[in-house]
């Protein structure tokens, strides 16, 4: 079977605003993190093309903003932090997960230069499609300035995927402009909620979609009566780590809990285990138990 190879690209400036609203006024209250969205991306082209999930890799990812030109800029956020250093932690962020950064320079110092952005995640995106590098390409916008690219996307035979609509937890009319123009021109455009829902899902065997646990989770064993999660942390030589379950909850896992002959399991390893959900006297997180690696793509 023919693997699918997927781009996933970031309109910086809008991702930004739409990173702020699920972090404060979506359902979730949390913010999300970029493997896990790059996850919950591969998991709906799974569900909705019948494709093993072997098939279907993240081959690509590019974040495109505009930033100003001088490096002493300082200006500060809402909540009283230099732009500076949220800015350095962001890029932690997207070295992590293997997003390419994008500067685009700014005469302006508050780094407004959308239009200038705009144009050279196009030209990224247009180069991988016609050399032939990306099957699939997901675009994380909501400016109509786009609709340009994905037909030209599709002419190349590209798959376009652009998530849309999303309502605040109120149920308020959303805040953060997407054009609509954009779901009618994507072969796809499943819904922010339809994706982040299916990522908290007791059944969902990939990375958590959030940094944090969102409001009101509670862990579930799937269906088979396991629970599932990832290795959030495990420092070489340590005789314990911590799981992410696929509700956000922190789980105690040490080796003897391991397989025999494993001792320890890397960072972002899928897992299966057993467990109950409640501390112990004097322990801060439940402890997992049964732990099982665990491969989702031989299992779908």
């Amino acid at each position: 079977m023919t693997p699918l190879r997927v781009g996933i690209f970031y309109d910086g400036g809008w991702f930004i605003h739409l990173w702020e609203f699920l972090a404060d006024n979506s359902k979730w209250m949390a913010k999300p993190s970029f493997g896990g969205l790059h996850d919950v991306m591969r998991w709906y082209l799974h569900r909705e093309l019948a494709l093993p999930l072997a098939q279907i890799t993240v081959t690509e990812a590019h974040y495109v903003l505009g930033r100003p030109v001088t490096s002493d800029y300082q200006a500060t956020n809402g909540d009283g932090r230099s732009n500076a250093t949220t800015s350095r932690q962001w890029d932690h962020a997207l070295r992590t997960e293997g997003v390419i950064r994008h500067d685009v320079a700014c005469t302006d110092p508050n780094g407004n230069n959308e239009a200038g952005a705009d144009v050279a995640l196009a030209l990224i995106a247009h180069e991988l499609a016609m050399t032939g590098q990306i099957d699939a390409a997901v675009l994380i916008t909501g400016d109509a300035d786009f609709l340009p690219l994905i037909h030209h996307l599709r002419k190349l035979q590209v798959r376009v995927i652009v998530p849309s609509s999303f309502t605040q937890a109120d149920g308020a009319p959303h805040r953060v402009w997407r054009a609509p123009l954009l779901t009618d021109a994507a072969d796809h455009a499943p819904s922010w909620e339809s994706l982040l829902d299916a990522g908290l899902a007791p059944d969902y065997r990939l990375r958590y979609p959030f940094t944090d646990p969102v409001a009101g989770a509670t862990s579930q064993r799937a269906s088979d009566g396991y629970r599932y999660g990832t290795i959030h942390t495990w420092k070489p030589r340590s005789p314990y780590g911590f799981i992410r379950d696929t509700s956000g909850l922190a789980w105690f896992a040490h080796r003897d809990d391991l397989p025999r002959g494993i001792h320890s399991l890397p960072a972002g390893h899928e897992v299966r285990f057993n467990g109950r959900p409640r501390c112990l006297p004097g322990q801060k997180y439940p402890q997992a138990r049964s732990i099982e690696p665990y491969t989702p793509d031989t299992d779908e």
